[in-house]
């Protein structure tokens, strides 16, 4: 305890000094649990938006190519969706594109179906569109409204209209995600901060372990981003991608323990002792009492 205490009285004047302007050590998330609400939203919305960016990224490195490649091997004339139909004149069965992050297949016939070795396959049956992946399998219909063209020379024309704003659209769904994702882990967390706080007696409230719990998780999402990356640029699998959220969840643990220790500690109360009404006073006439009139006996 002794040493605790010393770490955080040592880490108060870093706390003062420098105010919360970053998270990766123990005094600068301490600061965190004490600054503006305004400056903490403004550091977990760069952090989102950081996410975001490795998102969109993620998707131009391991998503884009795949697209584009689909779309040469789609024949001349003769395909599109339509009225929540497929309409297809070529084989019946084949694989347009492939690589390991995302496949993408047509498959308009009767027979036993595409094998999958892409982490993402993406089949375009007769009337509805099918997701196969480590999770499982989803069919969505398609909309009957849709009309998409799967000939190369509109298909390749639409893909250049609609590829920023695809891209656009994941790196927003990436934000939204890490904005709620922070706030809800951060409420989650708060209760047992608060109560660390209270027994290791650190000047620590609700409000400041939530801010503590938001602060912690920046590190830990920056772990995530760089995994991501990781991934899109063919360096990890996708189990290795998934192994890494514990590993951030741990990171953002032993951030918010750090975080508690460097906080200062809420001095004690000098102790009080009540006077001994059976003790003499030493600096008065024992043959004297009350207001000073004489002992009759003394």
């Amino acid at each position: 305890m002794d040493g605790e205490q010393g770490t955080a009285q040592g880490s108060t004047s870093w706390v003062t000094r420098l105010g919360a302007w970053q998270p990766f050590t123990g005094p600068g998330l301490a600061a965190f649990a004490r600054t503006h609400a305004t400056r903490l939203l403004l550091f977990h919305l760069a952090t989102a938006l950081l996410a975001s960016a490795a998102m969109v990224w993620s998707l131009h490195l391991a998503w884009a190519p795949v697209v584009l490649d689909a779309i040469e091997q789609l024949p001349e004339s003769g395909a599109e969706i339509r009225a929540g139909r497929l309409q297809w004149s070529g084989e019946p069965e084949r694989l347009l594109s492939e690589r390991p992050k995302l496949a993408i297949a047509i498959d308009a016939g009767d027979g036993p179906g595409l094998g999958q070795s892409a982490d993402l396959q993406v089949e375009l049956h007769p009337d509805s569109v099918h997701l196969r992946g480590i999770l499982g399998h989803v069919a969505l219909p398609y909309p009957v409204g849709l009309e998409l063209p799967m000939d190369r020379t509109r298909a390749s024309a639409a893909w250049g209209a609609w590829r920023p704003p695809f891209l656009a659209l994941g790196g927003g769904a990436a934000l939204v995600v890490a904005l709620l994702a922070g706030w809800t882990l951060a409420t989650l967390h708060a209760p047992g901060l608060a109560f660390m706080g209270w027994i290791s007696r650190r000047d620590l409230g609700l409000p400041g372990a939530w801010r503590l719990a938001l602060a912690s998780l920046f590190p830990a999402s920056l772990v995530l981003d760089g995994a991501l990356l990781l991934y899109a640029s063919h360096w990890i699998r996708l189990p290795t991608l998934a192994a890494f959220l514990p590993v951030a969840l741990l990171i953002a643990w032993i951030a918010m323990l750090r975080g508690v220790a460097c906080l200062p500690a809420i001095p004690k109360e000098p102790a009080t002792t009540k006077p001994n009404p059976f003790d003499g006073n030493p600096g008065a006439d024992t043959r004297r009492t009350g207001s000073g009139r004489s002992n009759p006996f003394g």
